[in-house]
C-alpha cells in the first residue's frame, strides 16, 4: 500500500509539474509578446514624432521665407504683395490639415480607429482640387513634375471639405514623393450621379506584389527608399472616402501609378 501510495504521489507530482511547466511556457510567450508590442509602441512613437518634426518643418520654413522676404525687401508693389499674402494663407492652411492628419494618427495609434463622423457641406470639388494643385505647385516644381489638369467645369457636392482636402493632399503628396521627374495628370469629372477624382504619374509605379496590401495600416511597401512615411497615408485616404460612401481604386495603367476615387455627389 504504501508502494502504491509513493506511486500516486509521484504521478501526481509529475503531473502538476507538467502543469506548472506549461504555465510558465505560456506566461514567458506572453511576457515576449508584451515586450514585443511595448517595443513595437516605442518605435512607433520615435517614428511618429520623426515624421511630425519633418513634415512640420516644411510649411514652417516656406512661412518664415515668405515673411523675411516680405520684411526684409519691403515689397511696395501691390500685386507683388497679395502674391506674397496668398502664399502665406495657402501654407497656413496646408499647415492646419497637416496638423489635423497628426491628430488624426495619435488618435489611430491610441484606439485603433478614426471617428466616423463628418460634417459635409456644399462645395466644388474641381475648384478644391485647383486650389491645392497651386498649393503644391512649388513642391511640384522642386520634384521637376510637370502638372496636367483635366478639369472642365465644376463638380458640386455634399462632402466634408477637411477630409477631402486631406484626401487630395495625401493624393498628391504621395506623388511628389514617390514619382519625382515625372509628368502627373489630375482629372475631375461628373458622371452617373458621382464625382470622380483621378490622379494619375508616370513614376516607377507600385509593385504587384504590393498592390493587395496598399491600404492595410502601416503597410509600407517593400521598395528601399528614403521618402517612406508612417504607412498610414493610403489607410487614412481610404477611410475619409468610406465615410463619404465612396471608393477609392488603383487602377491598372501602363506606366506609372493611378488612383481613382469615386464620392456620391450626396451621401445617403
Amino acid at each position: 500500500m504504501h508502494h502504491e501510495g509513493e506511486i500516486i504521489e509521484n504521478s501526481t507530482t509529475t503531473l502538476l509539474k507538467g502543469k506548472l511547466e506549461k504555465k510558465n511556457q505560456e506566461l514567458e510567450q506572453r511576457i515576449i509578446e508584451r515586450t514585443q508590442s511595448l517595443e513595437s509602441a516605442l518605435n512607433a512613437r520615435e517614428q511618429f514624432i520623426a515624421i511630425a518634426f519633418h513634415e512640420l518643418k516644411t510649411p514652417l520654413t516656406a512661412l518664415r521665407l515668405y515673411i523675411d522676404g516680405m520684411l526684409h525687401k519691403q515689397v511696395n508693389d501691390p500685386e507683388k504683395l497679395a502674391h506674397l499674402f496668398r502664399n502665406i494663407q495657402e501654407q497656413s492652411i496646408y499647415l492646419e490639415n497637416l496638423i489635423n492628419s497628426l491628430l488624426d494618427i495619435t488618435t489611430v495609434l491610441k484606439n485603433g480607429n478614426l471617428p466616423s463622423a463628418i460634417q459635409p457641406q456644399k462645395m466644388d470639388l474641381a475648384k478644391l482640387v485647383q486650389d491645392i494643385a497651386e498649393r503644391f505647385s512649388q513642391d511640384f516644381h522642386a520634384a521637376n513634375c510637370t502638372v496636367t489638369l483635366k478639369i472642365d467645369k465644376p463638380v458640386i457636392g455634399w462632402w466634408d471639405p477637411i477630409r477631402i482636402d486631406q484626401v487630395i493632399n495625401n493624393l498628391i503628396s504621395n506623388v511628389i514623393k514617390h514619382a519625382p521627374c515625372a509628368p502627373v495628370t489630375i482629372s475631375v469629372v461628373e458622371e452617373n450621379q458621382l464625382a470622380k477624382l483621378l490622379v494619375h504619374d508616370q513614376g516607377p509605379g507600385i509593385l504587384m506584389t504590393d498592390r493587395p496590401n496598399i491600404f492595410n495600416l502601416f503597410f509600407q511597401g517593400s521598395k528601399k527608399s528614403d521618402n517612406k512615411g508612417f504607412g498610414i497615408g493610403l489607410w487614412l485616404i481610404k477611410q475619409f472616402i468610406e465615410m463619404h460612401q465612396g471608393t477609392i481604386d488603383l487602377i491598372d495603367v501602363d506606366t506609372g501609378s493611378c488612383f481613382l476615387v469615386c464620392l456620391p455627389l450626396k451621401a445617403e
